[in-house]
């Protein structure tokens, strides 16, 4: 028996140690420094395609939600993931330095389309909160236009 605790012990000291190591390796997979402009375009590109999945995702369940074909709790849970979502998206591509004018360039042009879904997300999340279906359908026409942007600039990524 005291063989079996000590042996849980010591495999409980490993998993930390584990999850340390996994978490430094993927984080050296995603939040790598741009090198070149041709990175820095293909992180900015991947970082609109992600914009295009959150934006997508949570006017698919207003409109499903105000077509009375999802519930407001499920709404609720949706819109307020992909708000934190685009958040964590803003984040990542925000740590990045651009390596050159050019990527400065890029990151400017796709600052205002995250700065203005983020916005929008939020608005969206307090609308479905409030069972604001007005406000809930305005959000959701205001999100088309960065969606636009990021579907433009979701081809630079490789």
């Amino acid at each position: 028996m005291a063989d079996r605790h000590r042996t849980t012990r010591k495999a409980n000291g490993y998993i930390p140690a584990f999850l340390t190591a996994c978490s430094i390796l993927l984080s050296g997979c995603f939040l790598s420094p741009a090198v070149n402009s041709g990175d820095y375009r293909n992180k900015a590109g991947n970082s609109a395609k992600a914009m295009v999945s959150v934006v997508q995702s949570a006017t698919y369940a207003v409109t499903l939600d105000l077509e009375g074909k999802s519930t407001g709790a499920l709404t609720n849970n949706l819109v307020s993931d992909a708000e934190m979502d685009a958040g964590s998206i803003i984040t990542a591509f925000d740590s990045r330095q651009p390596p050159n004018r050019e990527s400065i360039k890029l990151m400017q042009s796709l600052d205002d389309p995250l700065q203005e879904a983020s916005t929008e997300l939020t608005a969206l999340r307090i609308a479905v909160r409030e069972g604001d279906r007005s406000g809930m359908s305005h959000a959701v026409r205001a999100l088309q236009k960065p969606l636009r942007a990021f579907s433009r600039l979701e081809a630079l990524s490789s």
